[in-house]
């Protein structure tokens, strides 16, 4: 296994740390993954921040060919689902770009909260490639793994 760079920031349960969060990527991250990386940062922060309570802390694990986000917050009764927004409707599709970008995402609880993350290719594909399987088998591991659909992952495929 390659060596992974992790590096973390705490924020305030505030709009501002979506801008935040973005700029802490663009700098923790280099080259063509930071625009995708900072879209997915900025849709997990917002959500976050719109429907949950507390702090948030993100998180970053640079691999030689995955960078993982991840967002963690303090309420483990709010989890992501994908969703069909309404039509006319500005909001709702922040999930569905986070797994438009990304090679894989999902949620785990991780008390007193949880940890929503996504999985982008250091060398992003082009988007009509891209997967956005939303399976977690290789992400971060533990216990109350979920994948996108909120399904257990059996702990021998982990």
């Amino acid at each position: 296994m390659g060596h992974r760079k992790v590096k973390a920031i705490p924020l305030s349960h505030d709009p501002s740390s979506v801008a935040l969060a973005r700029q802490f990527v663009g700098t923790a991250l280099s080259g063509p993954v930071v625009p995708d990386a900072q879209l997915v940062v900025s849709e997990l922060v917002s959500n976050a921040v719109l429907y949950t309570a507390g702090s948030i802390m993100v998180t970053l694990k640079n691999g030689a060919k995955l960078v993982t986000v991840a967002v963690w917050d303090e309420d483990p009764t709010v989890v992501p689902r994908l969703a069909d927004a309404p039509s006319g409707r500005p909001g709702g599709r922040g999930l569905k770009i986070v797994a438009a970008l990304s090679e894989r995402w999902g949620y785990r609880f991780d008390p007193p909260g949880k940890t929503v993350w996504a999985m982008l290719r250091v060398r992003p594909l082009p988007l009509r490639k891209r997967a956005g399987s939303g399976d977690s088998r290789a992400a971060f591991g533990g216990r109350g793994i979920r994948d996108a659909n909120g399904t257990g992952i059996p702990k021998k495929a982990r």
